[in-house]
């Protein structure tokens, strides 16, 4: 083969190796690429895989509520239509105007940021928002502000709302309590009704939350100067003895003596209970006497806690049971009114002072008593010391074996 054919032969060869390269490059541009051709992209092991990784990364805290759950939340903003609270759910936490008068005081002691407690009043309203009270809260803290004014034996401010039989409903921060009339100044006069919408100071005496009982004492009031006080004044008067005094107040339980003499105890107050008015049962006070009424009474005792004496008047009288075993004996026949109808028994005065118990036990069934009937009775048992007459009606019908 001569040299210009072997030239010829490989100009061919390079020819047909560069065409085939050329096709092959287009058509590896043209291929298309299957999923069955494709590689899976690794991922990076920080990306979240899942929408809970997601939402950890984020710091999103997504809280599920239902109607009456409490939760916890962060005040965002307070208007006088409404109070937005952060709660961690997809939109704020609404306290709607509606509540809003109920809870005045509650709310002007918040402020942006402030951390709550709210009872779900609804999961979502129309416009997704969760529907939350703060109710539930604002009682939580007057009854907290209640607790430790008992255990700092602090004075808090009430406002007198009603008056019943017993004494004064007053209002603490929209919780109702009661000041019984015997812890109730009587600088302010014998009619309470004078009391409605006027504030008064007190501590709190007796808290029950279970029974929504709270119990408050004006009289409590009691300064250490009045302590020290009252401490010299008792060490120049003692138990038992005998002061003049004016009638002050008369009030269902009792009468209020303000005393005059001796001097030292002069300016001072107590109050005579009904029970030690005098010997009889006493059921009004008003009966016996009215203010001005000037008295002699007797020092029983002093409240430590109020500085009021405690006193009696009928401990300076005859007491009439101290003759009584000799001017009553068993079985004797006796007459008396009834006074009192209960359901252990019926009272029967056979004389002033002195009443006698008909008991139940000794009531024929179908036998009924009215107050003031007048009747014969037959002495069982006399106890002095007890103050104590057992009664039995007189028999109706001849014993058995009687001739």
């Amino acid at each position: 083969m001569t040299s210009k054919t072997k030239n010829k032969t490989s100009e061919k060869k390079e020819k047909k190796n560069s065409a085939s390269s050329t096709k092959d490059i287009k058509d590896k541009a043209v291929k298309k690429i299957t999923p069955k051709d494709e590689k899976p992209i690794k991922k990076s092991l920080s990306e979240p895989q899942t929408m809970e990784e997601l939402l950890a990364q984020s710091d999103y805290q997504f809280h599920g509520v239902k109607r009456g759950d409490f939760i916890e939340g962060n005040v965002r903003s307070i208007s006088g239509r409404e109070i937005l609270i952060d709660i961690g759910a997809k939109t704020e936490g609404i306290v709607q105007d509606k509540e809003l008068p109920y809870i005045k005081d509650f709310i002007s002691q918040l402020k942006p940021g402030d951390k709550v407690s709210c009872y779900v009043v609804s999961p979502e309203n129309d416009e997704g928002q969760v529907v939350l009270s703060l109710r539930k809260a604002s009682s939580e803290q007057k009854w907290k502000a209640i607790y430790d004014a008992q255990k700092e034996n602090s004075v808090i401010d009430v406002k007198g709302i009603e008056v019943n039989k017993g004494g004064l409903i007053v209002e603490y921060r929209d919780l109702h309590g009661f000041v019984p009339a015997s812890q109730i100044d009587l600088s302010h006069g014998t009619d309470l009704t004078d009391l409605i919408n006027k504030t008064l100071q007190v501590r709190v005496v007796e808290i029950d939350r279970k029974n929504n009982r709270l119990i408050f004492s004006e009289k409590a009031i009691f300064s250490e100067a009045q302590k020290e006080n009252l401490e010299k004044i008792l060490k120049k008067v003692k138990i038992g003895d005998s002061c003049k005094g004016k009638v002050s107040g008369v009030v269902p339980f009792g009468v209020f003596v303000s005393l005059t003499a001796p001097i030292e105890v002069k300016g001072m107050e107590g109050l005579v209970h009904i029970s030690e008015i005098a010997w009889e049962k006493v059921t009004s006070p008003g009966d016996y006497y009215k203010v001005g009424d000037t008295v002699e009474v007797m020092i029983l005792g002093v409240e430590e806690k109020t500085g009021k004496l405690n006193l009696s008047i009928k401990k300076l009288l005859p007491d009439p049971w101290a003759s009584i075993a000799k001017m009553y004996q068993r079985d004797q026949t006796v007459k008396g009114k009834v006074t009192r109808v209960t359901p252990y028994g019926v009272f029967i005065e056979i004389e002033k002072g002195i009443e006698g118990l008909l008991h139940v036990s000794k009531i024929p069934a179908g036998r009924e008593f009215q107050s003031g009937e007048l009747i014969e009775c037959m002495v069982e048992l006399v106890d002095p010391e007890k103050h104590r007459i057992s009664l039995s009606l007189l028999p109706t019908e001849k014993p058995m074996g009687y001739r």
